[in-house]
């Protein structure tokens, strides 16, 4: 790692750790305490002490030089706020791997012994696809009102593009409860 990176393992957890609790001291109202351990300290005076050394003050005095009464979205924060930066590269290209995923349900239909239910399976649970629904499901089927598959189709519609979560939702009703 030192050859590819410059750095040694322990240097960059550490690296990555200071971050987190640089990042978490500028947009949070969490406790120096609190930001130390969500970071991966597992003492205050490490978290410190380390903080010190690479960035030439206290954690203290960053929250201080980064104090804004608003948020990032313009509202103020409270101590239940909790507001993060998440990284993101566009272009990622969400119609490509729909239709990724929709042909590769079609590849496994056409496999001898894997229907429609078990493809739709598959894709939600092996591939975490949140819009997977086993329409041909009976549980569902019936957990709708003893509809036809094709009814149950229509009916999951708007709930559209989280069907998956859905069906883990209606898998798990009681049996005398049909929805509306």
């Amino acid at each position: 790692m030192r050859r590819e990176l410059g750095v040694s393992p322990i240097e960059l957890v550490q690296t990555r750790r200071l971050l987190l609790a640089k990042q978490l001291l500028t947009e949070t109202l969490m406790s120096v305490t609190s930001v130390a351990y969500a970071s991966g300290f597992g003492r205050l005076r490490r978290f410190n002490d380390a903080f010190m050394r690479r960035y030439g003050m206290a954690p203290t005095r960053l929250r201080k030089a980064a104090a804004d009464p608003m948020s990032m979205n313009g509202e103020y924060a409270t101590a239940e706020t909790l507001t993060l930066q998440l990284a993101y590269r566009p272009p990622y290209d969400w119609p490509g791997i729909l239709q990724f995923l929709r042909g590769l349900i079609r590849q496994l239909v056409a496999l001898p012994g894997i229907g429609p239910w078990t493809a739709n399976y598959i894709a939600m649970r092996a591939l975490r696809w949140p819009d997977a629904f086993p329409k041909e499901d009976i549980v569902l089927r019936k957990r709708l009102g003893g509809v036809t598959a094709a009814t149950a189709e229509a009916l999951s519609q708007p709930w559209r593009p989280w069907r998956s979560y859905a069906t883990l939702h209606l898998w798990h009703m009681p049996e005398t409860s049909p929805v509306e």
